[in-house]
């Protein structure tokens, strides 16, 4: 993963939270980072499109 290719701090935030913790739900990180749900999935919606994210089952999880 690289850190120096994401501009948004949220977007670095989730990326990081997600390599200390792994796979969660959006609302999960949403709660954990108190931040509003909106806010993560459209930071979701940035890293997925990105291919830094993927979606599976419900969870996301970062891409191999």
């Amino acid at each position: 993963m690289q850190l120096d290719s994401v501009d948004s701090p949220g977007a670095k935030l989730v990326l990081l939270y997600l390599t200390e913790h792994g796979p969660c739900t959006p609302r999960q990180l949403a709660d954990e980072l108190d931040e509003p749900l909106l806010t993560i999935l459209a930071v979701l919606n940035t890293l997925c499109r990105d291919e830094l994210v993927e979606r599976d089952d419900g969870r996301i999880r970062l891409t191999d």
